[in-house]
């Protein structure tokens, strides 16, 4: 059955392969495609000093932890050291790369002086260590949520999810996850709770409204939602606080919330609307153990991506024979050749199509 793939309107969907570009010839290949209120107390974020904080906060310093006892009685066991990278060890990613884990610590604090950021708000079942896996980093508002199972579904590792949520958008935000996370078939929920973990962030100058309860630990982790209740919000064509305002969409910032979040040495930066091609980890990791000649030098190390385009009603390519084909016959192209065909031209593109893959490289 095909994906429903792409924006409404959209011809083409995305599709995302990765290039080794430290090799002469690509090693391995990244598909992914372009898919298209809480009551209580009545104090809440406006009373919040304009004041950054470089450090990691403790509790009972934060002006977001420090509300009415109401909203803090539930999370009286919160950790309070001021800084505490617990590192449990260090581990080999391969013979001439080690690593160090960093435990995913639930924190708010000032990002500059421009944004509070709720790091590790809603995290994931599983952990890893840091030469376990890759985490592929993304973002978006609440309105991307709904990408979250079928990039999960192909990516199969953990994910890191920049949230933006402006004033009342905190309320959406959170409903949007915890829809995500408890209405989805079980399976597909399943999947969300174990992978993905969840920054929520917002600008200094748009709080959250007061009659709005700021969840702390405790109580995200205790919060459940009324599915259909939440589903008819969430699809209401009510304009979201973002929109009346005319806030722009803070997208690096998003983005480099979720890549510093993350815990594992290799992050995957990427849109949530890109779906990563299957077994991608494994591939890359085997790759990166196999320590070929290319890849001991201690310069720091990036593997590009380039990314293509997808017809609408197709479904995803799922290894580098399917996507050879589908380029011969037109339904993949390069993202934007129809606007700017050398903006995104793909190196050695050609010889990469006719490479053989049985002599050792891997898709």
């Amino acid at each position: 059955m095909s994906l429903p793939l792409g924006r409404r309107g959209a011809l083409f969907t995305m599709l995302r392969i990765a290039f080794v570009v430290c090799a002469v010839s690509p090693l391995f290949v990244l598909f992914a495609v372009r898919s298209g209120r809480f009551s209580g107390a009545k104090q809440g974020l406006l009373d919040l000093p304009r004041k950054a904080y470089h450090y990691f906060v403790a509790p009972d310093l934060n002006p977001i932890l420090g509300l009415s006892a109401a909203i803090a009685e539930d999370d009286s066991d919160v950790e309070t050291a001021l800084l505490d990278l617990a590192y449990s060890g260090q581990y080999s990613v391969s013979p001439t790369v080690t690593c160090r884990d960093v435990e995913p610590k639930w924190r708010i604090e000032m990002r500059g002086d421009k944004y509070w950021v709720m790091y590790n708000y809603v995290q994931a079942e599983k952990s890893f260590h840091c030469n376990e896996t890759i985490t592929l980093t993304t973002h978006g508002d609440h309105n991307f949520m709904d990408n979250l199972y079928p990039l999960l579904d192909r990516w199969g590792g953990p994910v890191s999810v920049g949230v933006y949520a402006p004033g009342e958008d905190y309320a959406r935000a959170l409903d949007a996850i915890m829809f995500q996370r408890q209405c989805l078939q079980e399976e597909k929920s399943a999947l969300v709770r174990k992978w993905a973990t969840f920054h929520i962030f917002f600008p200094v100058e748009h709080f959250p409204p007061k009659e709005m309860v700021i969840l702390r630990k405790k109580g995200v982790e205790k919060y459940t939602i009324d599915c259909a209740e939440v589903a008819s919000r969430l699809s209401s064509n009510e304009a979201s606080y973002k929109a009346r305002m005319d806030l722009k969409y803070p997208v690096n910032v998003a983005r480099n919330i979720a890549r510093e979040s993350a815990t594992t040495h290799f992050v995957f930066p990427s849109d949530i609307e890109l779906y990563p091609s299957p077994s991608l980890i494994e591939n890359f990791l085997a790759m990166i153990r196999r320590n070929d000649k290319i890849l001991r030098s201690p310069k720091p190390k990036v593997f590009v991506n380039a990314i293509f385009e997808i017809k609408k009603n197709y479904e995803l390519p799922v290894n580098k024979t399917q996507l050879v084909e589908y380029l011969l016959r037109g339904v993949v192209i390069p993202f934007h050749k129809r606007i700017c065909d050398q903006c995104h031209k793909i190196p050695d593109a050609e010889k990469w199509q006719e490479e053989n893959l049985d002599d050792g490289k891997s898709t």
